[in-house]
């Protein structure tokens, strides 16, 4: 796999990580309305399925390049570095539009110290 490519499949996986996070925050604001057990519940549903998705990505190389193609470790400190960059742009986009009214309705709260 040449740079460019893997730089576009960066580039589309940083879209991606954004998409899922916008549709996370708009559905845990639809569940935050719903009565009392369900927005926990539903909340934890939904963390699972993003936090999956954050993880599918970490699969592209081998998929992209099929997995019995050998890898230079070049490559794969390359590939490594380029994907938690995108899970950096994704979270920091995330905390900066969606995490201040989030917390409004009860989700991310910090931890108490005792």
């Amino acid at each position: 796999m040449n740079w460019i490519q893997l730089s576009f499949y960066f580039v589309v996986w940083t879209v991606v990580l954004m998409a899922a996070l916008e549709g996370f925050a708009w559905l845990l604001c639809r569940v935050a309305r719903l009565p009392r057990p369900f927005p926990l519940v539903l909340g934890l549903l939904l963390y699972g399925v993003v936090a999956c998705t954050f993880f599918l990505g970490i699969f592209g190389l081998e998929i992209l390049q099929g997995p019995l193609k050998s890898h230079n470790e070049t490559d794969r400190e390359f590939f490594l570095l380029g994907y938690l960059a995108c899970w950096l742009i994704g979270i920091l986009f995330f905390r900066h539009r969606h995490l201040d009214a989030l917390r409004a309705l009860g989700y991310f709260q910090p931890r108490a110290h005792r």
